[in-house]
């Protein structure tokens, strides 16, 4: 299972690139994941860090509001004082919510088993199911909102089980995260009570430990509300 080590979350207001470092020093063989919410459409974005390079996207989608919403990843890491930057080289400048998270699964690092995703419309949100056949994962949600936590009055609540990461720190986005022991159905869920506009958006990524050997294989992006994809393992060797 995963273990969460640290979040570090920023509003960045109106950017073409941007970037933040984790409080404390990374940890060898963690896991770092990215959740954005940028405010536009039709974007090229690239995500790296000065202690390890270019990160993996694992997917890009729109909330219904003209909001792009992409999570990125780096499956192990080496230790060190870590910044991580966004850069927008098309469709930029836009308004720029933005966590890093840090979880420790293993020596090995982390890898992907599946991810779902939900635009949502109303105050009440749900990933949607995901069936895991692997016994100990992580799952990780990234939860997005059309209403402002700070100018609207918005509280935030974490599904059964998870725990709010990042909040209230990046207004309108969080992380929210649970570690679970056996396979079985997961989603994850969110609620909201706001005086502003409802709305929004909730991914959920299971990951889990590595293992050495093997390849990797990533489902094509989906178009459509509510979609699953399963991620072969990401095998590292060393």
């Amino acid at each position: 299972m995963g273990s969460f080590v640290q979040v570090k979350a920023k509003n960045a207001g109106s950017v073409s690139s941007d970037s933040q470092a984790f409080t404390s020093s990374v940890t060898a063989n963690s896991t770092l994941v990215a959740h954005f919410r940028l405010g536009g459409s039709g974007l090229t974005t690239s995500v790296s860090d000065d202690v390890n390079g270019t990160w993996t996207r694992i997917g890009s989608n729109p909330d219904g509001f003209g909001d792009t919403i992409e999570k990125w990843w780096l499956p192990k890491a080496a230790a060190g004082t870590t910044t991580v930057s966004l850069s927008i080289s098309a469709g930029g400048p836009v308004t720029a919510r933005w966590s890093i998270m840090e979880g420790a699964l293993g020596s090995l690092g982390g890898a992907i088993h599946q991810q779902i995703f939900h635009a949502e419309t109303g105050l009440s949100f749900d990933s949607g199911n995901i069936t895991t056949t692997i016994p100990a994962v992580w799952l990780v949600a990234g939860i997005e909102t059309e209403a402002s936590i700070s100018g609207e009055s918005t509280v935030y609540t974490a599904g059964s089980g998870y725990t709010l990461r990042g909040y209230p720190t990046a207004d309108k986005q969080a992380f929210e995260e649970k570690d679970v022991a056996s396979t079985g159905t997961y989603n994850a869920t969110a609620t909201f009570t706001t005086s502003g506009s409802p709305g929004g958006s909730i991914w959920l990524v299971a990951f889990y430990a590595a293992t050495a050997g093997g390849s990797t294989t990533i489902f094509p992006p989906f178009a459509k509300s509510r979609q699953v994809g399963f991620i072969a393992g990401v095998n590292l060797s060393g």
